[in-house]
């Protein structure tokens, strides 16, 4: 009797046990929200300069905005201006795809631990084919490698490097049904 009753007592805490692990193992977009702050170099021409990635989200629509500011004389164009950007979010990651002026057609992965992956095109309205990245984001730091294939076929390589900034943070919305309150 007393083992029937651990049973029975033990299976719903087994159950919520594996549950937390399983939901804790997801992407946790909100985790992200804030602004990162730090620098970029081409490692190939020494050039760099501070940049920024703000990141916005609504969890009812399972959105995200990030606002990407890189200063200095990056892609060929001095101090040029804020890229905003914006995809959807799962509990496997995220996918960010659109166009740009500046950074042209883009697709981004980030999977459930962070590792970003990304693809350019048309970059600096068409001047750049291409732009590959691989990198993380954790809540509390952006690290990325990248490479830029120049018009003539040469690549530059890259890196952004930037820190979560402490403070009040960017929007988080969350949208209630209609009539809720």
């Amino acid at each position: 009797m007393l083992r029937r009753l651990l049973l029975i007592l033990g299976l719903p805490l087994l159950a919520v046990s594996f549950t937390s692990v399983v939901a804790a193992s997801g992407f946790d977009a909100a985790q992200y929200v804030g602004t990162y702050r730090g620098t970029w170099k081409n490692t190939v021409n020494g050039e760099s300069g501070p940049g920024s990635v703000t990141v916005e989200i609504d969890e009812a629509r399972r959105t995200a905005t990030l606002v990407v500011d890189l200063d200095g004389r990056y892609l060929g164009i001095d101090n040029p201006p804020p890229a905003r950007i914006g995809g959807t979010f799962t509990d496997s990651g995220a996918v960010i795809r659109g166009q740009d002026n500046l950074i042209g057609s883009y697709d981004v992965t980030i999977d459930a631990d962070g590792r970003i992956r990304g693809l350019l095109k048309g970059l600096a309205g068409g001047t750049i084919p291409q732009m590959t990245y691989n990198g993380r984001l954790t809540a509390d730091a952006i690290d990325i490698e990248y490479q830029v294939t120049l018009s003539d076929g040469t690549v530059s390589r890259s890196n952004f490097h930037a820190r979560k900034v402490p403070g009040p943070r960017p929007a988080t919305r969350e949208r209630k049904p209609p009539g809720a309150r």
